[in-house]
């Protein structure tokens, strides 16, 4: 993609690289993707951040907590893209937290339901974990 990205101006290549986002998104949404990525708007939304240098594992963490660490290696890239950029990849990453952060909650509260339903059905094991008198 690379290659061909160099023949697009950058209107043409931010919606078709969006294109080709959202695509992997959806079709490989229940996946483990790795992204090898030179723009760090392609990667921004990832679960985790991969950091290498000279082949060896520099930081790996989320986003948001890559960019909370001023020493980080990611926090300085993204720095170097310029104040409007940095801002904006600081709004995806606090966004992106922000949605995990929801849906690990819905997820967990939806298990706590499922959980508290089939412990209602047993009732001595109810007795047994003293959940309730």
């Amino acid at each position: 993609m690379d290659q061909d990205a160099a023949d697009m101006n950058g209107e043409t290549f931010a919606k078709t690289d969006e294109l080709i986002q959202q695509t992997i998104r959806t079709k490989f949404a229940e996946c483990t993707v790795l992204t090898i990525a030179h723009r760090l708007h392609t990667i921004m939304d990832s679960d985790r951040v991969m950091v290498l240098q000279a082949g060896q594992l520099m930081e790996f963490d989320t986003p948001y907590n890559l960019l909370n660490n001023k020493t980080s290696i990611f926090f300085s890239l993204v720095q170097q893209t310029g104040q409007a950029s940095a801002k904006q990849l600081h709004q995806i990453a606090e966004m992106v937290r922000l949605t995990l952060a929801y849906v690990h909650h819905t997820k967990f509260y939806s298990v706590m339901r499922d959980t508290i339903y089939i412990l209602a059905h047993k009732t001595s094991l109810l007795k047994n974990l003293k959940l309730f008198s």
